[in-house]
């Protein structure tokens, strides 16, 4: 039985994939990864296959990929050309291993020219590398997390009000735990079904699309 991996298991996506995964599919599918040994203690002990992924390392991937069906690969957090070599890695690695969809989660946007993002800029790369790889793929392209907006939210108390450079710019917020829902139903489609790209950026019902 070929395994569903799920990356950055030690990450707040990448945990909330791998336990909304773990309940939609027999364990023994299931690959939980993370960059140490201590980031997939509590699957370890709960006798979930478990894998070290250390994004520097290409060898040490393809090792951990061997025997996937699909690898869930969540971008690195930082930016820079640190960041696309990590991802090359683990494009390359997957192909290594024969692996035979890459899951990506990528930016909203991540490809439009008229974006001024400097972290989009990654990701535009890494989907043009899988891309050219030749390898089956979907990119979750995700807008910002809501969650992530807390931190501003409490920082605008004490002033009374909330700074930003985003004029009148506007953005859709989506829940953390909605993409980890839709990466892990994704887990559970046969490669080829969907290729291409699913954008992440407003409620709904992920399982089926219905708005």
């Amino acid at each position: 039985m070929r395994k569903l991996v799920v990356c950055g298991a030690d990450g707040n996506l990448g945990a909330i994939t791998a336990d909304t995964l773990l309940s939609l599919v027999p364990a023994e599918r299931v690959r939980v990864a993370a960059p140490t040994v201590e980031g997939t203690s509590r699957y370890r002990d709960a006798g979930v296959d478990t894998a070290v992924t250390n994004f520097n390392d290409t060898a040490g991937l393809t090792a951990a990929f061997e025997g996937a069906e699909k690898v869930l690969v969540i971008s690195m957090p930082f930016v820079g050309p640190k960041r696309r070599g990590a991802h090359r890695n683990a494009v390359d690695a997957c192909i290594a291993a024969g692996v035979s969809q890459i899951v990506y989660v990528s930016l909203v946007n991540a490809t439009d020219p008229t974006n001024p993002s400097i972290e989009k800029i990654d990701h535009a790369w890494t989907e043009a590398y899988i891309q050219a790889s030749g390898i089956d793929y979907v990119f979750l392209r995700k807008s910002q997390y809501a969650e992530a907006m807390i931190t501003a939210y409490f920082a605008s108390l004490p002033p009374g009000e909330m700074a930003t450079n985003a004029g009148d710019g506007r953005m859709s917020f989506i829940s953390r735990r909605d993409c980890a829902t839709a990466a892990a139903y994704d887990r559970r489609r046969v490669p080829g079904q969907v290729v291409g790209t699913v954008l992440l950026r407003r409620h709904g019902d992920l399982r089926t699309g219905d708005p």
